[in-house]
């Protein structure tokens, strides 16, 4: 099975320099976890940083030069095109966003949308991968990064996009001797016609609307800070104060449980 890596030309925030985004090494990493055989493959031109990237361990980059790719509709429809020329690609791993200025992270589920494929994104690890190497048949199981550190399984059928997460995952080794013999290729993808790019289900555009309140009444108006401040008070004042906001928030006892507890 081949995999296949989007790269991007960074920015560093700090100095302003061209650099290799982060999330696109943890992207390598995760690539080289499903298949030996990695091809890197760049949407634009032909600069000196795609010789880093190779260093943490891609044999051979495509380079894109596509003059008109601008806004992550015409990168991924450049994306969509090289993977339909190269259809024993059945994955692609990208970065979880690029980091020049006005990035917006769409590419992946662009390429998705244009290729019908699966998505994941925030992928941290990858726990197995299809058995056999070849087809596309295979389920890859990947733990996707959620927040307070919980990992989620998430098992891909079929060919898939995965989105590195930014700050999770390995980063591989870099050894300047493979940047500098890797192969690095100016390619031309032939575009499909108008209409047969985007292959996955359309969407159905309706109007903005507000969406309804999940609670209504006095738990709207508790919510809206009407509470009040006390001082030193006593036990029966406190028990009683609370009481009073749970019922206001319609989760207060009543009844005899109330009459209870100020006694």
């Amino acid at each position: 099975m081949r995999v296949a890596v989007a790269l991007s030309c960074g920015v560093d925030s700090l100095s302003g320099r061209v650099a290799p985004v982060l999330s696109e090494l943890h992207a390598i990493g995760l690539a080289r976890q499903l298949s030996a055989d990695v091809v890197g493959v760049h949407v634009g031109a032909n600069t000196p940083l795609l010789r880093d990237y190779a260093a943490y361990g891609l044999s051979r980059i495509d380079v894109l030069a596509e003059s008109d790719a601008e806004g992550a509709g015409s990168v991924g429809a450049a994306l969509a095109a090289w993977l339909r020329a190269n259809a024993d690609i059945s994955v692609l791993v990208t970065g979880h966003k690029a980091s020049g200025a006005q990035d917006s992270g769409l590419v992946p589920f662009e390429v998705a949308h244009a290729l019908d494929w699966a998505v994941v994104s925030d992928v941290a690890a990858v726990v197995t991968m299809p058995e056999g190497g070849e087809g596309n048949n295979g389920t890859v199981q990947v733990l996707q990064a959620r927040p307070r550190g919980v990992r989620r399984p998430v098992f891909v059928d079929g060919p898939c996009v995965l989105a590195a997460h930014e700050r999770t995952g390995g980063v591989p080794a870099r050894i300047h001797a493979v940047g500098r013999v890797a192969h690095i290729e100016n390619v031309h993808p032939v575009r499909e016609p108008e209409g047969a790019e985007a292959r996955g289900a359309e969407g159905e555009i309706r109007p903005w609307r507000a969406r309804p309140k999940l609670m209504s009444g006095s738990a709207d108006t508790a919510q809206q800070g009407g509470g009040k401040v006390m001082v030193a008070p006593t036990a029966d004042e406190a028990a009683r104060a609370i009481i009073d906001h749970l019922q206001q928030l319609g989760l207060g006892p009543s009844g005899t449980a109330s009459r209870n507890v100020t006694q």
